[in-house]
């Protein structure tokens, strides 16, 4: 992008041998500083230009693992929250809450295990268009009145570094840490950098049960049977 700066300058001959010389201008980013006798009636004139200096900027999408044992997980049964924090993670922003809900998972397998995802970031709503640190919590929602599941009630703080290189803004490392709850004070860091909550069913799963009825020796067409 370019811009200009303009200003007109009114050159007189007074007829003493000297050219007065006057500038104007309308322009808010151009300075007239009015003519100095001592200088042969020159005018000086200070032009100034403010760049504002704009990256390119860089998204993040990722991802968290919900684990259930002895069940299946069916869509948009567990749900987390997903905060952002303040610049150095220690606590909270104010109204960056959100809620995701787990999609449906994979049948349980020989392990007993049904897995299944669930959005941390997407990249369409997660822009960078600064260089910094960038500080998220994400925690399972846990309700009181359910008692067939064992909640996990870790808590992870994710930090998303942001490096400008040369004009172009990069993700340059993403560092997982996790607590025991929120009660908990220390952070440990996630070796593999994945979020994943581990839940059990600890209810019996209820089968379903076929029951038909044979009348044998008599002959009840307009009979109806109750159980």
């Amino acid at each position: 992008a370019t811009s200009k700066r303009t200003f007109i300058v009114d050159v007189d001959d007074n007829g003493s041998g000297i050219l007065p010389i006057t500038a104007t201008s309308t322009d808010k980013d151009v300075t007239v500083i009015p003519k100095d006798p001592e200088t042969n009636g020159s005018a000086n004139v200070h032009l100034e230009w403010t760049n504002i200096y704009r990256p390119n900027s860089v998204s993040l999408a990722l991802t968290g693992q919900k684990n259930l044992t002895n069940h299946p997980i069916n869509q948009g049964d567990f749900s987390f929250t997903i905060s952002k924090m303040n610049e150095d993670g220690t606590d909270i922003l104010p109204d960056t809450s959100r809620i995701s809900y787990v999609s449906a998972g994979t049948e349980v397998g020989k392990d007993d295990v049904s897995t299944a995802e669930f959005v941390i970031l997407r990249a369409t709503e997660t822009i960078y268009d600064q260089a910094g640190t960038y500080y998220y919590q994400v925690s399972e929602n846990c309700p009181e009145s359910e008692t067939n599941i064992d909640y996990d009630e870790t808590i992870y703080r994710i930090a998303v570094k942001v490096k400008d290189d040369n004009g172009t803004l990069v993700i340059d490392v993403v560092t997982i840490e996790q607590k025991a709850n929120h009660q908990a004070t220390n952070w440990s860091q996630v070796d593999d950098s994945r979020v994943v909550f581990n839940n059990q069913f600890l209810g019996e799963e209820l089968i379903p049960l076929e029951i038909t009825k044979e009348i044998t020796g008599i002959e009840t067409p307009d009979r109806e049977y109750t159980f």
